[in-house]
């Protein structure tokens, strides 16, 4: 299954004018700020908002065409889509919910929804109603109920924003697994980089409607084109595998961390958090190294500077550091991150 869409959509003062390619497997995250257009696109693609120009087209079946009249509604698009507020049946317990858009007679389709329910270890609610959910637990049998129907696209709307920081890491952890399974194309739309560095093959950065970088995640983490984008990729994520207070890094690099987390993790490390000095620092900081400065990024008052090294960061510092330190490009810099300041997600 794969999705070929030129979307071309007006809602009031958004017009959106976007280009969207998804491969069998591929998780495909959507990254933009507020009114960027990201809940319109997933609309779109769902049938929900029509197009006003453009196409799309999911494994070869053409869903929506404005030139010559195609337009199949949303409930015959083989589209799932699973919102951030859950919108579970509060009546039906768990089962039941799962079971809803299951086709067959009502036994086997209680059967198949326990059946998907210890699949995605939830078995242990499958006789509960919704209001007696966490939100962790809403969200996880959301997206079951989604995948019950055996959708060729998965769409997800900022499924973790509605929960706090603890639960979340527990159910993008969850949810990267359940994704693992699905064979067709899914996309997820987020505002939070950790999100789609954690569950993404491909980021797609959305901005006011239209499509300012994409890439695999290591690709455009370093790689800034706007003031939004700057900011938002410049948030230093690094993918490790954690053990005892220390991440190994896949480039083979050690952060010592204050987090107790065990297997796969990502490490989130704010520039601000990265001092640079001219040699090896002195004091307490517990991650320190060599590296060599490959890019400067000068805004109005501070200096995002991009270094290259076991750790490969983002450091933001002020204009008059950079003086101090002669920094240019291809000069040689020490960088320290005390260990407090890296913060520690499982995925």
């Amino acid at each position: 299954m794969s999705l070929d869409a030129e979307i071309g959509v007006t809602v009031g003062d958004l017009s959106l004018e976007v280009s969207m390619q998804a491969r069998p497997g591929e998780v495909v995250a959507v990254l933009g700020p507020n009114a960027a257009g990201k809940s319109t696109l997933l609309r779109a693609l769902a049938g929900l908002v029509p197009l006003d120009r453009g196409r799309i087209e999911l494994d070869g079946r053409l869903l929506d065409e404005p030139s010559s009249g195609t337009f199949v509604p949303p409930e015959q698009r083989s589209v799932g889509l699973v919102f951030q507020d859950h919108l579970l049946f509060p009546h039906l317990d768990v089962r039941d919910n799962v079971a809803f858009g299951i086709p067959g007679e009502r036994r086997a389709a209680r059967a198949a929804a326990t059946e998907l329910l210890e699949q995605h270890r939830l078995g242990y609610v499958a006789d509960v109603r919704p209001g007696r959910l966490s939100g962790g637990q809403a969200q996880r049998v959301a997206l079951v109920r989604t995948l019950a129907t055996e959708p060729s696209l998965l769409l997800l709307d900022e499924p973790l924003a509605a929960l706090d920081a603890q639960t979340r890491a527990l159910v993008r952890r969850d949810l990267r697994q359940s994704l693992t399974g699905f064979a067709g194309v899914r996309v997820l739309v987020t505002h939070d980089p950790v999100d789609a560095f954690a569950l993404a093959d491909r980021v797609v950065i959305l901005e006011a409607g239209r499509i300012t970088d994409e890439g695999a995640p290591a690709e455009i983490a370093g790689r800034p084109r706007t003031d939004y984008a700057a900011d938002l990729m410049g948030t230093n994520l690094v993918r490790g595998n954690a053990s005892a207070g220390t991440v190994l890094t896949e480039g083979g690099a050690s952060l010592v961390t204050t987090t107790a987390a065990d297997g796969p993790v990502l490490a989130v490390i704010a520039p601000t958090a990265i001092s640079l000095h001219m040699h090896h620092p002195e004091g307490s900081p517990r991650n320190v190294w060599e590296g060599r400065v490959t890019h400067l990024d000068r805004r109005v008052d501070r200096v995002h500077v991009h270094v290259d090294g076991p750790v490969p960061l983002i450091a933001d510092v002020t204009p008059a550091s950079v003086d101090a330190l002669a920094l240019t490009e291809g000069s040689r810099v020490w960088l320290a991150v005390k260990a407090t300041e890296i913060a520690v997600y499982p995925v």
